[in-house]
Parts: structure tokens; C-alpha cells; sequence
């Protein structure tokens, strides 16, 4: 079992956002969302240190399931077997209401009236939305 200490078999995983600890979870493979595209990071990555956008963590677990949790933001952190993940609001696909998120998914769009252009935090909210679905979705395979 890797201790994050540099074990190249496994990556401890962490979510923390201010409010909680989302997770800790030894993986095989991380997933992020950076804020130029997604990143992958496997035991034995480089240290490292990027800004994470608002999308879909999916986390490998080393007995071969897939967690994903939707992040809005933050940072991701890279370091002697170790990933942590620094971000402002998370949630787990298991812990997403489908129906309440769907409703909201809906109401953002009809709010944006189809609009190109909605306003940034039309934009940003909408883009929180659509990650809890993305997670909550992924999660049922």
C-alpha cells in the first residue's frame, strides 16, 4: 500500500475544498480538468503544480473502479506520490441529485436563451452544472 511517499504502484489521491475533505484515495490514475485542457497523472509524475478549470476529476482506483468527481476550479498539487487537489467546491457523482442538477442544467440554458454569448456567470454556473451531471452520469458507467 502506497503511503504517499514516493511509492511508484500508487498515487494518494486528496480532494479538499474549504468546507471538507471530499477524499483520500490511493489510484492508479487521476484525471483533471486544467484550466489549458484535461491532465493526466500516474504514480511517479513530476512534481508539479497546475490551475485546475471547472470540470470532471476521474480518479482510478487501484482495484480497478473509476470515481469522478465534478471540481469548480482550483489547484492541483504534484509531489513524491502524492495528488492533491485545492479547489473551491467539489462533489462526488454519488452525492449529485440527478433530478435537482438536470432542473438546473435546464433553467441555466433556458437563461442563456441560447444566446453565443451568455454572461460570465451564466457561463460559469452553467459549466458547474453540466460538471455535477458529467459526474453524477459517469458514475452509473
Amino acid at each position: 500500500m502506497a503511503t504517499g511517499t514516493g511509492d511508484k504502484k500508487a498515487l494518494l489521491v486528496t480532494v479538499i475544498t474549504p468546507a471538507r475533505q471530499v477524499l483520500s484515495q490511493e489510484a492508479g490514475f487521476l484525471l483533471v480538468p486544467a484550466s489549458d485542457g484535461e491532465m493526466g497523472i500516474q504514480p511517479g509524475h513530476a512534481a508539479m503544480v497546475a490551475a485546475l478549470g471547472t470540470g470532471l476529476l476521474r480518479i482510478d482506483t487501484l482495484d480497478g473502479a473509476k470515481k469522478f468527481i465534478a471540481v469548480r476550479g482550483g489547484f492541483l498539487q504534484v509531489k513524491k506520490g502524492e495528488a492533491n487537489v485545492l479547489t473551491q467546491e467539489a462533489v462526488a457523482g454519488e452525492e449529485v441529485d440527478a433530478a435537482k442538477v438536470g432542473a438546473e442544467v435546464t433553467a441555466l440554458e433556458a437563461q442563456s436563451g441560447g444566446d453565443n454569448k451568455p454572461k460570465p456567470e451564466t457561463r460559469e454556473a452553467l459549466a458547474w452544472a453540466r460538471a455535477k451531471q458529467k459526474a453524477n452520469t459517469a458514475r452509473k458507467g
